[in-house]
C-alpha cells in the first residue's frame, strides 16, 4: 500500500487492516492459518508472509506449488526500513522505496533525542486475558522510548513478555495504551482489582489505540502517524 501497490494486491487475510481500501481483493482466511487453494487460485505472482513460526508448513506448501513466496521479520523499527527496501526490489518500485525510507528517517531523526524531564511511566498492553506486554526486545519498546515515555516492561526480555497485575499495579503505570489487537476496553480497565489505584486510571490517562493504524503492524505509518500521535499523549502527561 505505502509502495503505491495497491491495485495489484489480489488477496488478503481477515486479520489485514486495509480491507475497507482494497475491496476488490479476496479475503483468503485467517492469518495464522490462510486458506491455500483460495491462495493459489489467484496465481499471484508473489506470496508475503510476516515470519511466524506456525506458518512454517503454510509457507513450504505454497513454495510447492511453484508460488514465489517471500518472509520477512520485524523486530526493530530498523526493519520497517529493510521491508521497505526488499519490497521496492521485489515490486519494482526501488526509487518509491527509497523516498519512503528517507521520509521514515527524518521521522525518527525528529524523535530521537526527546528533551524535558519527567518521562511518564507507560503500560503497553499487548493482550488482556492473559497480561502480555511490549518487551525489551520488540519494536514497540523502541516506540515508547522514542515518543518520551519510560515502558514499565521494558526490562523484561522477550518482545512480548507476559505480565500479572501484581508487576503492573508495582510499576504504577502513569498512560496506559491499550493495542487494540487483544486488549480489554479502555472504560472496563479501572474496574479490573487494585487498578483504581494507578495514576493512569486516576488521571484518565487511558487510550484505546494511536489513530487507525494497529500498533501491532510494524508498517511505515506506525512510525508516521502512531508516533506522532503517541509522541503528543506522553508529552502531555510529562510532570
Amino acid at each position: 500500500m505505502d509502495l503505491g501497490l495497491g491495485e495489484r494486491i489480489v488477496g488478503l487475510t481477515e486479520q489485514d487492516n486495509c480491507r475497507p481500501v482494497l475491496k476488490k481483493a479476496v479475503t483468503v482466511g485467517f492469518y495464522i492459518q490462510p486458506n491455500l487453494e483460495k491462495i493459489a487460485a489467484l496465481k499471484p505472482d508473489l506470496v508475503l508472509f510476516d515470519v511466524y513460526p506456525g506458518q512454517a508448513e503454510t509457507r513450504r506448501r505454497l513454495a510447492g506449488l511453484g508460488l514465489k513466496v517471500e518472509s520477512f521479520e520485524v523486530r526493530r523499527l530498523s526493519d520497517i526500513l529493510a521491508v521497505t527496501d526488499r519490497l521496492g526490489g521485489l515490486t519494482g518500485r526501488i526509487r518509491e522505496a527509497g523516498r519512503l525510507n528517507r521520509r521514515l528517517k527524518a521521522q525518527l531523526e525528529r524523535y530521537r533525542n526527546p528533551a524535558g524531564p519527567g518521562r511518564p511511566r507507560v503500560y503497553l498492553e499487548v493482550g488482556h486475558d492473559p497480561y502480555f506486554s511490549a518487551g525489551r526486545d520488540s519494536f514497540l519498546h523502541e516506540l515508547i522510548e522514542l515518543a518520551g515515555g519510560r515502558n514499565i516492561a521494558g526490562s523484561l526480555p522477550g518482545a512480548y513478555p507476559r505480565v500479572d497485575a501484581e508487576f503492573i499495579i508495582a510499576a504504577d503505570p502513569e498512560v496506559i495504551i491499550l493495542s487494540g489487537m487483544d486488549s480489554g476496553d479502555a472504560r472496563a480497565v479501572g474496574r479490573r482489582p487494585g487498578w483504581d489505584r494507578l495514576s493512569a486510571v486516576r488521571s484518565g490517562r487511558i487510550h484505546s489505540g494511536l489513530g487507525t493504524h494497529p500498533l501491532t503492524t510494524p508498517s511505515p505509518r506506525l512510525i508516521l502517524e502512531n508516533l506522532p500521535v503517541l509522541h503528543r499523549i506522553l508529552n502531555s502527561a510529562r510532570r
